[in-house]
């Protein structure tokens, strides 16, 4: 079974927001994902073999700039061709497949943006978990 996993938060961002530092908003995101991932009790790894576990966030401007829409796509990868030569990083030349994917589109107003990264973040763990627990139990 899956015991840990390489955590990786992404956020994508347009440029037309400029109320927020987009640093900033991706840190607080790829931490409350990591810390959402370890509460479900699975590992997280630093390119140690484990699968790839990447929530990734798009935030959109809409409507004139009044509105904010999140894409998000959660997926897991797992090894499918591991590395064995050397000379080069394991991680850099392992093959990996999507074996789990999900997608969700939220929005929200302008004013909302600031607080949004550490609950998305948290709720793509908390959706990976209710989907892996169901799926292996």
């Amino acid at each position: 079974g899956l015991t840990g996993v390489n955590v990786q938060g992404v956020v994508e961002w347009d440029d037309l927001i400029t109320n927020i530092n987009r640093g900033n908003y991706t840190q607080r995101f790829q931490n409350a994902f990591e810390l959402g991932i370890r509460g479900v009790g699975l590992r997280v790894g630093d390119n140690d073999g484990y699968p790839i576990l990447r929530c990734s966030n798009r935030v959109l401007l809409v409507d004139g700039g009044r509105v904010v829409v999140y894409g998000l796509i959660l997926e897991l990868q797992e090894i499918v061709v591991p590395w064995q030569g050397t000379g080069i990083a394991e991680w850099d030349k392992t093959q990996y497949a999507r074996t789990w994917l999900m997608k969700n589109l939220l929005s929200g107003g302008l004013g909302e943006l600031g607080s949004t990264a550490t609950d998305l973040g948290a709720d793509c763990a908390e959706v990976f978990e209710l989907g892996w627990r169901r799926a292996n139990n």
